[in-house]
């Protein structure tokens, strides 16, 4: 319920939540609520289509992966200029990353880096796996890399490795300070990741889940690394929502929002807009991986 508070209703929307009981047959309440609010949101294996409005496939995130290179200097060549201005001052910090004590540190690492971290970025929307979650991620490959500046400990992340990928799992810097990112050390750690990884022969670099919307910020960060959108690797939840698009909220909604969908059948993420695709920004890597763009007047209500 807060996911879509967020994205669909707004941050500060009031929400009522009620609870009902409904008939195997949920498609006529479904085709009411759609006429009277322009969306409604279901699982995606119970869902019964009203054939009052449009179904998409609306993920709850998407995998964002890096293509690498087999060098660090063909990495570095192709990178944007934003990522090249955090390249040079990772070159010329006094950064050490070095591998993580987790017997005494990983604790710490939770309560103090990881967890305010995520909860500074992304409120009561955040995330946040356990610590049992985290300590099982060395089953699966995990290193814990620590990053530190003279005797201060600034932060740390944990990515797993497995076969030619690499899944950037946990990503903490000390108690979220804004601070230290403005400073670059939350893209420094980023950079010694791929670095790594590169190093290493690994061929794929899996960055984490986005929320689905182009104009995300987490989504536009991730991609100046050359992060695409990633398909076959998006494996969170999926919602079946059913929109009018002649709803008012729906159209104010897609004005904002450039929406990617899950086309199961061919396997592609499209994007629905209502905006033009010339004035939403976004790099090419993106731009590759979406599958069609379609505006809402290209959709119909049956």
């Amino acid at each position: 319920m807060v996911y879509f508070k967020h994205h669909f209703l707004g941050q500060k929307t009031p929400v009522t939540i009620r609870v009902g009981w409904h008939s195997r047959d949920r498609s006529p309440h479904m085709e009411k609520m759609v006429q009277r609010y322009g969306v409604v949101v279901s699982d995606r294996g119970l869902s019964n289509s009203s054939g009052g409005g449009i179904e998409l496939d609306w993920p709850f995130l998407v995998e964002m992966t890096v293509d690498l290179p087999p060098d660090w200097e063909t990495y570095c060549g192709g990178m944007t200029s934003s990522a090249k201005r955090d390249l040079r001052q990772f070159r010329n910090s006094e950064l050490r990353f070095v591998m993580g004590d987790r017997r005494n540190n990983l604790a710490e690492f939770f309560h103090h880096h990881y967890g305010p971290s995520m909860i500074s970025m992304h409120g009561d929307a955040a995330i946040v796996h356990s610590l049992k979650k985290i300590e099982g991620f060395f089953d699966e490959g995990g290193e814990y890399v620590e990053v530190w500046r003279g005797t201060e400990w600034l932060g740390g992340y944990i990515g797993c490795f497995k076969n030619d990928l690499l899944h950037f799992n946990v990503l903490g810097w000390k108690e979220g300070a804004f601070e230290l990112r403005r400073t670059g050390v939350v893209s420094a750690m980023y950079l010694d990741a791929l670095k790594r990884a590169i190093e290493r022969g690994i061929k794929f670099f899996l960055m984490g889940g986005v929320p689905p919307y182009l104009e995300n910020g987490l989504l536009v960060y991730k991609s100046k690394w050359s992060g695409r959108l990633d398909f076959a690797r998006s494996k969170f939840p999926t919602f079946r929502a059913e929109i009018d698009p002649r709803c008012p909220a729906v159209r104010n909604f897609f004005r904002k929002n450039s929406l990617i969908v899950k086309d199961f059948e061919k396997e592609n993420l499209d994007v629905i807009s209502d905006r033009n695709p010339a004035d939403v920004s976004r790099r090419r890597e993106v731009d590759k991986s979406i599958g069609s763009w379609r505006s809402l007047d290209s959709l119909s209500v049956r």
